[in-house]
């Protein structure tokens, strides 16, 4: 029967086990440094509603509503609001602006025409405060 002899680790490799354990525990500090400034540090956005308002607005879309959303702040939030036009002739949206201190829109498909008795799709994105916020998003159209 042949016999097996264990070896005792030589310091080469036990230079190499404290290498990975260190490079794990860096690995480990900074994904709870990332997770830490994600949760305490960076503010979050919660706006409850969007509140659309276009008091004289030729398609007789006076007001409406999407739901609201929460994320972090500084980012970005794309949306889309279907804006019927129950008028008997074309409408247009020349702009969209955000009314709430702190919030921007950008990349709006504006002009937007919208036939007569058809809903046409305005899509733009909500430029987020670098602030914590937590309310309604009022936005204008004109």
């Amino acid at each position: 029967m042949a016999r097996f002899r264990v070896r005792e680790p030589t310091s080469q490799s036990r230079g190499r086990i404290w290498v990975a354990v260190g490079l794990a525990l860096v690995v480990v500090v900074a994904l709870l440094a990332i997770w830490a400034y994600l949760t305490f540090l960076q503010g979050t956005v919660t706006v409850s509603r969007i509140e659309f308002l276009w008091p004289n607005s030729p398609c007789e879309f006076n007001e409406g509503n999407l739901s609201g959303f929460s994320t972090y702040s500084g980012g970005v939030v794309h949306e889309e609001l279907g804006i019927p036009n129950d008028n008997a002739s074309t409408c247009q949206v020349s702009s969209v602006t955000a009314k709430t201190p702190g919030f921007g829109i950008s990349n709006a498909n504006t002009p937007l025409t919208i036939k007569r008795e058809q809903t046409g799709t305005l899509s733009f994105t909500v430029d987020l405060p670098k602030a914590s916020y937590s309310g309604v998003l009022i936005i204008d159209l004109d």
